[in-house]
């Protein structure tokens, strides 16, 4: 876990100072939106999302969160992280997006459509039933 949030802080270091020097140069820019892409894969877990979620706040930039809601087998959508899902639930407070990742986190190569179907609609109910509104999941990123 340390080496796995050490590994989070470092890639984060890396990408603010290429973000800074690109801001000031100018790009990534759109109408004065600036947008940033982060990508923590396959780790749902509260340090790794806490420690990104308050990097953003510090900078004053909001984001979007894509959660895989039962990738480690668990009894339920994100079984026993009661403190994730409350971090979720403020971040979405913030003006962050919590997005559907799917339920389990395999790779859709290969799945039929109703397989792809339920890993999308399981997701998206699991949020809302940690209480994320429905109409506030907009986005899914398999």
């Amino acid at each position: 876990m340390k080496k796995i949030l050490m590994l989070t802080c470092a890639v984060l270091m890396v990408v603010q100072v290429v973000v800074q020097s690109r801001v000031s140069a100018g790009s990534y820019s759109d109408e004065g939106k600036m947008y940033v892409l982060i990508s923590c894969d396959d780790n749902t877990n509260y340090w790794d999302t806490k420690a990104v979620y308050e990097m953003l706040v510090a900078k004053g930039a909001v984001g979007t969160f894509y959660v895989s809601t039962n990738n480690d087998g668990g009894s339920g959508p994100l079984s026993g992280k009661a403190d994730l899902k409350q971090l979720l639930l403020d971040m979405l407070g913030n003006g962050f997006e919590i997005g559907a990742h799917s339920v389990t986190h395999r790779n859709f190569v290969g799945f039929e459509q109703s397989t792809m179907n339920w890993e999308i609609e399981q997701c998206v109910q699991d949020l809302v039933d940690i209480g994320v509104p429905r109409d506030e999941v907009r986005g899914f990123r398999p």
